[in-house]
């Protein structure tokens, strides 16, 4: 199945490794890029985007 989850902080982060755990292809969206670089390290499995959808 393929997931997206809006936001990168801590809630973020462990729903998205739950989700990879069970063989899912997740995008993880946030508007700050080292955040998402950050959370990159983590996982080879992590697809992720930078957006800013309050604008």
């Amino acid at each position: 199945m393929k997931i997206a989850i809006v936001g990168a902080g801590k809630l973020g982060m462990k729903v998205t490794q739950a989700l990879l755990g069970g063989d899912h292809s997740v995008t993880v969206i946030d508007k700050n890029e080292k955040v998402l670089q950050r959370s990159e390290e983590h996982t080879s499995e992590l697809q992720s985007r930078q957006a800013d959808f309050c604008t």
